[in-house]
């Protein structure tokens, strides 16, 4: 279906399988990790073998940011499925 999105799709499914809010959402988002970890080694692999250029402090920094904004919009998103319909 063009435009519509994994997570939704996933979300979409599990409900209509009568599986609750909460356990849909966690299933949603471990679905992604497979993904995530492949474009990951992808883009590593793609960037060649000089690893003190791909990691350098700043790079890991921004990377560590960038986690912590996204565990927080998780935590953010889990909490408002928990709570609201």
């Amino acid at each position: 279906i063009p435009g519509a999105s994994r997570f939704g799709l996933c979300l979409t499914m599990s409900r209509l399988l009568g599986i609750d809010r909460e356990e849909a959402s966690k299933f949603s988002f471990l679905m992604a990790i497979p993904i995530l970890l492949g474009a990951f080694v992808l883009t590593i692999a793609d960037s060649g073998s000089d690893w003190a250029v791909i990691f350098s402090k700043q790079q890991l920094t921004l990377i560590a940011i960038v986690a912590s904004l996204g565990i927080l919009a998780i935590h953010f998103l889990f909490w408002f499925v928990r709570n609201f319909k």
